[in-house]
């Protein structure tokens, strides 16, 4: 049998290559119920289960699903949704699609905008016709979009739950500068990512005492991942007790809101005899779910951030109240309390007001004398800002096009932000061979504004200070 089995493999792979056409009712338990092309599909299925049966198995309870992915690729330390090559060819990435209505794809950012439409079940791009993710074959509602070419480019591989209520996003992407035969030893057949998906049980989920460390809690109330989980904890409920109210870190903040919380008794449910006890629910937060509440510890205050949609959820009225504060400002839902703008030892807000190709953003200043944010009209002027603290110094990066950008760094000079450096590329920079005029320029200004000395190398000359674009 086994020889068999062996011997249509080969057959169907050679002759058919990947086709799945099986029709609706075949099956590995009911072959009699099979056509040829459903036959084909079961022997390369059946290949493809061996093939990834040496991959490794990527869980997340929290979020419930999870994948295989090739063994020559490892979880990034610094971004647990992100999964690389030793040599930095291959990068799969996945992301969670909060809502289908409000997922899309970009085959170039700002040209072609792919969208499913929830009413016919179907990709647009808004054109008659185009590039449009293709269905893959399958029991998972699952679709794929590829660009390059060769062995070059992207995959992105968009998974859709039954309902269509949410669904996950898988991107593979092949690049750096291995030669082409390491490329194609490394491409990955997005099929086998597919096959290798499965959406978690309840069970699966419930079980996991991965989640109790996840949460720092002691005991499960109810879990519902990834729309709401309820457990006990060792600490106050938020407000209460600056240095042992709950707080959950990093990307946490963003993805779950507070919903409740009740003070249980000193040592129950699982935790230590003088430990202050309270059972804490935490709701999935979503872009498109008005009055979202999310909490932060800023400045040495707890901080409450109310979310108002507006414009079918995709810009907010936001208020920010807590510690003496309350005051509202406008933006979408990607607010922070990350970098300290003024290097007054205070940490500073800012809130993505405009999505382009040059994102902007509103900085909003702590004044402490006042107790709140103020507006910063000159900050909020610079496109895709950042922060270098251990330099004191602002960066701010502008796009026109392919070989058309300006990377440039500011610093406080009395008080007030002064331009002191900028890294220019107007005509493409293909800077070889010593040709200085297609380098990029690099420009340093006085006090003033005025250009103090212009150079054009091939050196990365402000690498030290803020890096390449």
């Amino acid at each position: 049998m086994k020889k068999h089995i062996l011997v249509l493999s080969f057959i169907a792979l050679s002759l058919f290559g990947s086709i799945q056409l099986a029709n609706a009712s075949c099956s590995l338990q009911s072959l009699k119920e099979c056509n040829r092309e459903g036959l084909l599909s079961i022997i390369i299925d059946l290949i493809k289960t061996k093939q990834i049966g040496t991959w490794k198995e990527y869980k997340n309870n929290e979020l419930g699903f999870s994948f295989k992915y090739p063994s020559f690729l490892t979880q990034d330390k610094n971004n647990n949704n992100l999964f690389i090559d030793n040599n930095e060819v291959v990068y799969l990435r996945f992301k969670t699609i909060e809502n289908i209505a409000n997922y899309k794809i970009e085959d170039v950012p700002g040209a072609i905008t792919m969208r499913f439409d929830l009413n016919q079940k179907k990709w647009t791009n808004g054109y008659s016709e185009g590039p449009i993710p293709k269905r893959m074959s399958g029991n998972i509602e699952a679709y794929l979009y590829q660009t390059g070419d060769g062995p070059w480019g992207t995959d992105i591989i968009a998974i859709f739950n039954s309902d269509y209520s949410k669904g996950v996003e898988i991107t593979i992407d092949i690049r750096g500068d291995g030669d082409e035969k390491e490329y194609k030893s490394k491409k990955i057949d997005p099929s086998l990512i597919l096959l290798g998906f499965k959406y978690l049980s309840a069970a699966e989920k419930l079980t996991d005492k991965n989640i109790l460390a996840k949460f720092k809690a002691t005991e499960i109330v109810s879990n519902n991942l990834p729309e709401s989980i309820e457990f006990w904890t060792e600490s106050y409920c938020p407000g209460n007790g600056f240095n042992y109210n709950y707080k959950f870190e990093g990307s946490d903040m963003y993805r779950y809101s507070f919903d409740s919380c009740e003070q249980g008794d000193t040592g129950s449910h699982g935790g230590c005899k003088a430990c202050i006890m309270s059972k804490i629910k935490l709701i999935k937060s979503s872009e498109c779910e008005g009055n979202k509440k999310q909490y932060y510890q800023v400045n040495g205050k707890n901080i409450f951030v109310q979310l108002e949609g507006v414009n079918n959820c995709d810009y907010y009225q936001i208020r920010i109240y807590g510690g003496g504060i309350d005051q509202k400002i406008e933006g979408h839902a990607d607010l922070s309390f990350n970098n300290d703008y003024n290097f007054d030892g205070y940490k500073d807000i800012s809130v993505l007001v405009d999505v382009a190709q040059n994102n902007s953003y509103g900085i909003y200043l702590y004044n402490q004398k006042e107790n709140k944010y103020i507006f910063n009209e000159k900050l909020s002027e610079l496109s895709d800002i950042s922060v270098d603290a251990n330099k004191k110094e602002i960066i701010s990066f502008w796009k026109g096009g392919v070989g058309w950008w300006s990377q440039d760094a500011y610093k406080y000079v009395d008080g007030k932000i002064i331009l002191f450096e900028s890294y220019q590329c107007n005509n493409g920079c293909f800077c070889e061979n010593n040709e200085k005029e297609m380098c990029p320029t690099h420009i340093v200004y006085d006090l003033n504004g005025n250009v103090l000395k212009e150079t054009s190398e091939q050196k990365d000359i402000l690498t030290e200070s803020f890096g390449k674009p």
